[in-house]
């Protein structure tokens, strides 16, 4: 393929994305900063838990997360989602095929993210980082009791893709 041809294609997809996020009423914002270290599958070293982010489609980042037990029987599944929205990113998780719940961004730096919902009983916040090596995520409540931390990292490398 060709340098103009991939550049066609990817303005193609971006625009399909930002055309249907207009079309259902998104609040999408395709110019705000990108989550590019997010991209990818990520997966825990000793348990069988993986997540997966899209690349950014236009304002929008698709994910899932999926736990594995030692049988390969799924025990926990997750669809997520992030939206660059005009108050900026949202974080919008669906366990086990539950009614969203939405979590505002409060703060990004360079290399991690955090989202919160004070009215959620449990995560209340969620925050991302990325290291040389790791994904990194942690959830607490609003005021950081109750913190779970875990590090992930690259699906290939460790061997699960």
């Amino acid at each position: 393929m060709t340098r103009l041809t991939a550049l066609l294609a990817a303005s193609l997809t971006l625009g399909i994305a930002g055309a249907h996020a207009q079309e259902t009423g998104l609040d999408v914002q395709a110019n705000a900063s990108p989550l590019d270290w997010m991209t990818g599958c990520w997966t825990h070293e000793r348990y069988d838990q993986r997540e997966v982010w899209s690349e950014d489609l236009g304002g929008l980042k698709f994910g899932y997360a999926v736990n594995r037990d030692e049988n390969g029987k799924v025990t926990f599944f997750e669809d997520l989602r992030i939206e660059n929205r005009s108050g900026g990113a949202v974080y919008i998780a669906s366990p086990r095929g539950a009614a969203p719940t939405e979590f505002v961004e409060t703060e990004r730096t360079g290399l991690s993210i955090t989202f919160e919902n004070p009215d959620h009983d449990y995560p209340q916040k969620i925050t991302y980082g990325a290291n040389r090596v790791a994904l990194v995520a942690t959830i607490s409540t609003i005021d950081d009791d109750r913190v779970q931390s875990w590090a992930m990292y690259d699906c290939k490398e460790m061997g699960r893709e």
